[in-house]
């Protein structure tokens, strides 16, 4: 039986944990595929999905830049995926490609396995890109009380908030660097959780912050989707502090399993598998 094909396209992807997590998930689950990421520029996505179907690809994940330029490309999109606007997973099936987004959800996911009841929280989340439109949603869906979004292009995150706003029960502001004191909200009305959903502090610029932890309180939990390096500088700084840190490696497990489920129209055992993936050499360098 021929296995199944699936790929990453992005830009950057070189060092990629993906290829790596989906190999080793596939031989713990005992499914038959194969994964490699490729380099796809913005204005070469269009051509190099055609081509990489007529290959006999089954299935992308989709990473920066492309999670909101893709959704020209896709023939049904998920309701969830519609209402974030953006997509970082493709089904092909019979001929069609099918849009989802599993980002907030793993969020979400990863959030629980450290025992964070969501419900009635109040988050900050940093950048307004495809990854912050999953996660917003994702977290407004699970019920947090107050999402605010810190952007230093703050008509993206106007036009995220509003639409927030608009199809949740949440109350949600946003903030640019220089027209909001951080430290005086979070001293009025404390932040529970901030996530860092933007690149800044990525392999290779490794000594930048997207924000002072120091504006916030142990108390508070910090979160990055940055999984390389493993311990960005924003956290390790929080650590210092004494906070509790969420790292970036979970979140990309959980939506890489969540993808195959829907590659592969099945279930996985999520928590026995991130065991395995925590046991796998490479993994956090």
């Amino acid at each position: 039986m021929n296995s199944r094909r699936y790929a990453l396209l992005g830009s950057p992807v070189s060092g990629s944990k993906s290829p790596l997590i989906h190999h080793t998930s596939f031989v713990f689950n005992e499914i038959n595929a194969t994964y490699e990421a490729f380099e796809v520029l913005p204005e070469q996505l269009g051509e190099a999905l055609k081509a990489f179907i007529l290959e006999g690809y089954s299935g992308f994940n989709i990473t920066i830049p492309h999670k909101e330029t893709v959704l020209a490309f896709v023939d049904v999109l998920d309701p969830l995926a519609e209402k974030m606007g953006a997509v970082n997973t493709l089904v092909v099936r019979d001929g069609k490609i099918k849009g989802y987004n599993t980002d907030g959800l793993a969020l979400v996911e990863s959030l629980a396995h450290h025992g964070l009841e969501l419900q009635g929280l109040r988050v900050l989340v940093l950048g307004a890109g495809g990854a912050a439109k999953g996660i917003c949603h994702a977290l407004a869906m699970a019920g947090v009380q107050r999402l605010d979004i810190h952007n230093r292009t703050l008509e993206t995150a106007q036009a995220l908030v509003l639409t927030l706003v608009d199809q949740y029960e949440v109350d949600s502001k946003v903030f640019d660097l220089t027209e909001f004191d951080l430290a005086k909200a979070h001293k009025l009305n404390p932040y529970d959780l901030v996530i860092n959903t933007t690149s800044v502090g990525m392999s290779p610029n490794t000594e930048t912050l997207p924000i002072e932890p120091e504006l916030f309180s142990k108390e508070t939990v910090f979160c990055d989707i940055v999984y390389k390096p493993h311990e960005t500088l924003f956290l390790r700084r929080a650590r210092a502090m004494g906070a509790k840190c969420i790292y970036g490696i979970e979140m990309l497990i959980f939506q890489a399993l969540l993808s195959e489920q829907l590659w592969e129209d099945c279930q996985i055992d999520l928590e026995q598998t991130k065991h395995e993936l925590f046991e796998t050499e490479g993994l956090f360098k």
